[in-house]
């Protein structure tokens, strides 16, 4: 939403344009568009970054060996797992949904050829990827060798053998039982801060495009450069498929245990005051003067690409009923569009700008074709950009490429009166700058940045959250 003077979210003060006044505050309804991303929930508080995700499914794996196959005695599981006790949130979800076919999917993805790709190059330390793949790699090799069962119970803390030993466990947090793992992992999370190969949304979708498109730019980019890294083909895609489902599927509930949180009017109005005052500041500098104000509360049309409800709860507690279009799918599959063929509509995949030739096969991964195969909700942007002058707000939105179907169509359109990016970091204004760069023509994307002061419509303007 971007408002001018009265209803509307940004308040503009166009300089030189009304013959005779040097300044004024312009004063013109228009429509207001909303497009959300992934920072919009995690300022709500949502652990919903590629991280936390990928944590849980590394204890759903360590979950999975603990309950196949009676491997520890019933003391050693009791020690072992303590639900009450401060455990990380992810490992917390696990434990209370007790449900053993969660740990069986999450093991299933680890040993997947997807899921071993991403864990293959998601962390610098070899031998924290390779105890995450032993974690998968039981599924379908019983019985144990007295090997293998000393293996797993030294992962586990429960025995002075240690078959990854460059892991380096204190001898202080062996036979810990659940205290020993989660040292493990979590020393491990707190090495690779920012040191992630692939530690975004926007990764995941470059990586499938990667093993797609073959894209040797991309192969370098995630260290996939060496000869017979990437190997695509026919009978390798189902298998691709399987683990990219498997993996929407664990996101989904995951996220469904997220998005609990408790939203009352306080909470919605406390919550878009915060992101006013955060970005205000940085606007009205970066917009030299002409934007004033700025207003979230109250917009006519969201485009959210979260799979959670914690927007619809938001402008609920505020009783306010914007029409929000989840484009990528919802968690929360509205009764109208739900099939039952399938478990989750949410997409993850690529899109393919480029239009670089692939296979058949391949078309699955595409976002355009994932949407459909996923019955999300439709957006009609001819419609959002073509029935009037509209303002849009971009809030937590990387504004990535995959995403330029929708993006870059607005940001195109001649009805477009003036765009903001809310930007969490100075490098997240460069990653929007150069992705919105990339997704418009020469032409437009100059007259989005050419300030004019005669002309009333078409600027682009960033900000940057004050972190004070």
């Amino acid at each position: 939403m971007i408002r001018y003077r009265r209803d509307l979210n940004l308040k503009i003060k166009r300089i030189g344009y009304k013959p005779g006044d040097a300044t004024y505050e312009e004063d013109i309804p228009s429509k207001n568009i909303l497009l959300i991303g992934n920072g919009f929930d995690l300022r709500a508080g949502i652990e919903s970054t590629f991280k936390d995700f990928i944590f849980y499914v590394i204890y759903g794996c360590a979950l999975h060996n603990l309950n196949t196959d009676r491997l520890f005695s019933d003391i050693q599981m009791s020690n072992y797992v303590k639900i009450d006790c401060s455990y990380p949130s992810q490992l917390k979800i696990l434990l209370h949904s007790k449900d053993l076919n969660v740990y069986k999917k999450c093991s299933e993805f680890a040993d997947n050829i997807l899921g071993r790709m991403i864990f293959d190059h998601l962390f610098n330390s070899k031998s924290f990827c390779n105890l995450i793949l032993y974690f998968g790699s039981f599924i379908d090799s019983r019985p144990f060798s007295k090997e293998q069962l000393d293996s797993i119970k030294s992962i586990y803390g429960l025995s002075s053998f240690c078959r990854f030993n460059d892991l380096k466990i204190p001898k202080n947090e062996l036979n810990k039982g659940i205290g020993t793992l989660i040292d493990i992992v979590e020393r491990e999370r707190d090495n690779l801060k920012d040191n992630f190969n692939v530690e975004s949304w926007l990764d995941i979708e470059s990586v499938i495009e990667m093993l797609v498109t073959g894209s040797e730019e991309l192969k370098l980019k995630y260290g996939f450069e060496q000869e017979g890294a990437v190997k695509w083909n026919a009978s390798t895609s189902n298998e691709f498929l399987n683990g990219l489902e498997l993996f929407e599927l664990l996101l989904t509930l995951y996220l469904r245990e997220t998005q609990k949180i408790d939203i009352k009017a306080e909470n919605a109005n406390a919550f878009f005051d915060s992101l006013r005052d955060a970005h205000i500041h940085s606007l009205t500098k970066r917009s030299h003067g002409r934007i004033q104000d700025f207003n979230l509360s109250n917009p006519n049309v969201i485009i959210n690409y979260n799979y959670t409800n914690i927007a619809e709860r938001f402008y609920r507690a505020l009783e306010r009923n914007p029409e929000i279009i989840h484009i990528n799918g919802s968690i929360d599959v509205p009764d109208e569009i739900r099939l039952s063929e399938l478990d989750t509509n949410i997409v993850i995949g690529y899109t393919n700008t480029n239009r670089c030739q692939v296979s058949k096969d391949a078309f699955p991964f595409e976002k355009q074709a994932r949407r459909v195969i996923k019955n999300t909700e439709y957006v009609n942007i001819n419609n959002l950009i073509d029935s009037g002058m509209f303002d849009l707000i971009i809030v937590g939105h990387s504004c990535g490429i995959a995403d330029s179907d929708v993006i870059g169509r607005l940001l195109s359109s001649e009805n477009l009166k003036t765009a903001v990016i809310l930007c969490h970091s100075y490098l997240d204004l460069v990653l929007a700058f150069n992705n919105i760069k990339a997704m418009l023509t020469e032409d437009r994307f100059n007259e989005l940045l050419s300030f004019s002061e005669k002309e009333i419509y078409g600027n682009l303007y960033f900000s940057v959250e004050n972190k004070a």
